[in-house]
């Protein structure tokens, strides 16, 4: 009798013979043969690329890797483009504003997130100057293309290439405008596509597995059938269990015999390699381009005993200071994070009364709409048009009941969020000591509340939306706006406090980036960050490992050192 790994195997073959019988192209055949593409050394790309696209001769010379994604996007073939997953600071913008030189486009569509439009088109009118700009370059947000006036943009427009900068913004397939990018391709299907990313994932295959085959069609690295790129997610994502049949569909790929624990590490390893020797695929040497070194340290701070008392109510009741009792674990997550500062956030009611009613209605609308969307039916690709459909009656009975159940108490005031602060002396602390040391600091922040109080602290605060600072002063600067795309920082600043780290690797590597790059010319970029949060950085560091070993971009989480500072003598152990 056939044994269950046996009886597997066996299956296995039968299946990759029916599906050959069939006539159809098998996802491992085409992936092996994919031949990667033989470059001319670095020096003579940089000669011959700066001087074909130079329009004056002191222009400075392209990087290394401007000229070999150039390189590889000039030998694209028609409808493919490239996936370029090259690290902050390393001159993606340059490359995006010379691609539709180098491949011939008519039309150029650059896609970024907003906070980056505006030094997109300062970047282009500086660089028309030196290099030959494609001369008909559009400039759109992703979050115009979501917006409700975004549904028609694209055909509107009608790009023949479209750059996917920041592409990650991009990963979820449910999206609205992931969706209606990819309508776009289905409908022009001769447009083609580059993907520009220094963190194209942070979990997942599937962050950009649709996007390598939107921009490299049937060169993609990564499984076009979603039943094996399902295998080889289970096989390479951190986090996953997987079979042995899981296992056996990736298992050509890897080199030697792993035992069962180093699986999952060799796998990751092998598909780095086949990943960065894909034509199409650039990806950075992993030399580091920056002389500073990169410092972390855990700041330690005082103890604070009405923080610390709240934080063990949290902990062993859930219940904030105001007496709320908590049932969700998010509600929960959010919570301990703003204690640890001394302050959180609580829904007031206007009657003082929590409305059930109210916000159960509100809960099954919302699941409705991400029920619809993920249909991903033609016309309701928004919750803009989801809602005008049902204001219309044109969808299913059930939907409606739970839209007429919203509008019955839609209207209601809803409650308000306010803050409320137990104690600000931690903050205090970090705040006078960044102020004591003779470097100017920015202060990263996530809550709002944050922001207001480091402001009434004397710190110059920079809102959202506005623009970064220009003089070499300590301030405060959201995560949320501030910490992508935004070049300029690495000339004021080198040292930095992350008073309410993110717990995502790509969000990390994009704020450190910020000033550990190109132009910076301090000794060493110092990243502080209060101890209590240190879990917040190895949940990032275990992402950007992932992101490492699968891509092959190194992190900066990960190759920068540790310390740990004690302000004060007393608090030292």
């Amino acid at each position: 009798m056939e044994s269950g790994s046996e009886w597997a195997d066996a299956l296995r073959v039968r299946a990759l013979e029916a599906r050959k019988k069939c006539g159809m192209v098998l996802d491992e055949e085409r992936i092996l043969k994919l031949v990667p593409l033989d470059y001319p050394s670095d020096d003579r790309l940089i000669r011959l690329y700066s001087d074909l696209l130079r329009v004056r001769q002191g222009a400075p010379l392209l990087f290394a890797i401007q000229a070999r994604a150039l390189h590889t996007l000039s030998l694209a073939s028609p409808r493919r483009g490239g996936v370029l997953p090259i690290p902050c600071g390393e001159g993606k913008t340059l490359i995006s504003l010379l691609a539709g030189t180098v491949m011939g486009a008519r039309k150029v569509l650059i896609l970024l997130p907003a906070a980056l439009k505006s030094q997109n088109l300062h970047d282009q009118k500086t660089w028309k100057s030196d290099y030959r700009v494609h001369s008909n370059i559009e400039v759109c947000s992703y979050e115009r293309l979501s917006a409700p006036q975004g549904a028609t943009y694209l055909e509107e427009l009608q790009p023949d290439l479209v750059i996917m900068d920041e592409a990650h913004c991009l990963a979820s397939f449910q999206s609205t405008r992931t969706t209606r990018l990819f309508d776009y391709f289905k409908s022009r299907p001769d447009t083609r596509a580059i993907v520009m990313s220094g963190t194209l994932s942070t979990r997942s295959l599937n962050d950009y597995g649709h996007l390598c085959q939107l921009a490299l069609r049937e060169g993609s690295p990564i499984p076009i059938s979603y039943a094996v790129r399902e295998r080889w997610s289970a096989v390479i994502d951190p986090g996953t269990e997987f079979t042995e049949l899981d296992w056996q569909q990736f298992r050509w790929m890897v080199t030697g015999n792993p035992i069962p624990e180093e699986r999952k590490k060799a796998a990751q390893l092998a598909f780095q390699k086949r990943f960065r020797s894909t034509p199409g695929v650039v990806v950075s040497t992993g030399e580091d381009k920056t002389s500073s070194s990169l410092v972390y340290h855990r700041w330690h701070a005082g103890t604070d005993v009405t923080i610390d008392r709240a934080l063990r109510v949290l902990s062993e009741q859930w219940i904030l200071p105001n007496g709320d009792q908590l049932v969700d674990i998010l509600e929960y997550d959010r919570a301990r994070k703003q204690l640890h500062l001394g302050f959180y956030y609580v829904r007031e009611w206007p009657d003082g009364e929590r409305d059930e009613e109210w916000l159960g209605a509100r809960r099954i609308w919302q699941a409705s709409i991400r029920h619809i969307l993920a249909q991903k039916r033609p016309g309701l690709d928004s919750p803009f048009w989801i809602e005008s459909a049902a204001e219309s009656g044109k969808l299913s009975p059930r939907i409606l009941r739970f839209w007429a159940d919203w509008v019955a108490v839609r209207e209601r005031t809803p409650p308000k969020t306010v803050t409320h602060w137990i104690s600000d002396e931690r903050l205090r602390t970090m705040v006078e000591w960044t102020k004591a040391q003779t470097e100017p600091f920015i202060l990263w922040y996530q809550n709002r509340a944050v922001g207001l109080r480091l402001q009434e602290l004397g710190i110059s605060l920079y809102e959202p939306g506005g623009p970064p600072p220009t003089t070499p002063e300590t301030c405060a600067l959201s995560i949320a706006s501030f910490s992508e795309g935004i070049d300029g920082l690495q000339h004021l600043f080198a040292d930095q406090m992350i008073l309410q780290p993110p717990s995502s690797g790509r969000r990390w590597e994009q704020m450190v980036a910020r000033t550990h790059r190109i132009g910076q010319t301090a000794h060493t970029v110092n990243v502080y960050f209060p101890a209590f949060f240190f879990s917040a950085l190895l949940r990032g560091r275990r992402e950007a490992g992932y992101i490492e070993r699968t891509t092959g971009t190194r992190q900066k989480l990960i190759y920068g050192s540790q310390n740990d500072v004690y302000p004060y003598e007393e608090k030292q152990p």
